[in-house]
C-alpha cells in the first residue's frame, strides 16, 4: 500500500488508509486543486505483487473477483478504483470499477485494468475526473423534515428531492447528495413538539432516515422514491424505482 500512497502523492492528491475494517475498500483518495483539499473522494481497493499481473492480454491486466466484491464496488456511495501495484517496477495501474470494466468471466467477474493507465504525476486530471462531484445548493432540496424520535433515540426523517439540471443524475452525484442530506439531518434542530424538545434538545441525532426522490423534469413526472444505499447507486429509470427507505446513523434505534 505504501507504493500506491506514494504514487497518489506524486499525482498531487491526498491518500488516506482505511482505518476501520471495510470489506473490499483499502483507502480513500481526496482530490486537491490549487494545493487545497476539495472534499471530492475516490474509494480504492489495492492489490500488490506479481500474482496480480499474470492474467491479461497485450492491452490490459485481468483481476478476478467474486460477485460479492463486484456488487459492493458498483453499489458503493463513492466511485471505486482498483489499483494493481507492480512492486518490482514501482508502478501502479488502475481502473475505475464500472459495468464496462467489470465483466462476467465464467462463474466469476474480472476487472479489466489497462496497462497504459498509471497513477503518476501525469494522472492528476484523470483521477480528478473520477472523484465524487461537489454538490451545489441547486442540485437538491429538503422537501420535508420529520422528528420520529422514540424513547431516548433521536431520529430525523428527511424527504430529499433531486433536481434535474445540466449535471447528469448518476451514481457519484446521488451519493454526494445523500451525504449532504445526512449532514443536514445530523445537525437538525427540528422537534415535533415541546415534549420532544425537552427530551432530546441536548442529544445528538442517533439515526437519519428517509426517502430520495427524482423530480421528472420537463415531462412533469411526479416524485418517485428511490432506495438507499443499494439500488440508488445503480442507473435507474424514475418510473421503475420502488419507494424504499434508507437509514443510517451512529446506532440503530429500536423500532
Amino acid at each position: 500500500m505504501s507504493l500506491a500512497q506514494q504514487r497518489v502523492l506524486d499525482a498531487g492528491h491526498i491518500f488516506r488508509r482505511q482505518q476501520e475494517s471495510d470489506f473490499g475498500i483499502d483507502a480513500q483518495i481526496e482530490i486537491k486543486e490549487s494545493a487545497k483539499a476539495t472534499g471530492r473522494l475516490i474509494a480504492a481497493q489495492i492489490k500488490a505483487g506479481p500474482s496480480y499481473f499474470k492474467d491479461g492480454n497485450d492491452a490490459e491486466f485481468w483481476h478476478y473477483v467474486s460477485a460479492r466484491h463486484r456488487d459492493l464496488w458498483l453499489n458503493h456511495s463513492l466511485p471505486v478504483i482498483l489499483i494493481l501495484c507492480d512492486l518490482e517496477r514501482g508502478t501502479c495501474h488502475y481502473a475505475l470499477v464500472s459495468e464496462e470494466t467489470c465483466v462476467k468471466a465464467g462463474e466469476r467477474w474480472k476487472v479489466r485494468v489497462p496497462k497504459s493507465s498509471l497513477i503518476s504525476a501525469d494522472s492528476a486530471v484523470e483521477l480528478a475526473s473520477i472523484a465524487s462531484p461537489i454538490v451545489a445548493a441547486s442540485d437538491f432540496s429538503i422537501m420535508a423534515e420529520h422528528d420520529q424520535s422514540h424513547g431516548l433515540a433521536r431520529r430525523i426523517s428527511l424527504d430529499i428531492v433531486v433536481h434535474p439540471g445540466p449535471k447528469p443524475i448518476n451514481k457519484p452525484l446521488l451519493g454526494a447528495i445523500i451525504r449532504a442530506g445526512l449532514k443536514h439531518g445530523q445537525s437538525s434542530r427540528y422537534f415535533r413538539d415541546e415534549i420532544a424538545r425537552k427530551t432530546h434538545e441536548n442529544r445528538p441525532v442517533d439515526v437519519v432516515c428517509g426517502f430520495v426522490y427524482l423530480r421528472g423534469g420537463r415531462s412533469r413526472v411526479g416524485l418517485v422514491g428511490l432506495p438507499f444505499p443499494v439500488d440508488i447507486e445503480r442507473p435507474v429509470h424514475p418510473l421503475a424505482a420502488p419507494r424504499v427507505p434508507w437509514r443510517t446513523g451512529r446506532q440503530r434505534a429500536a423500532d
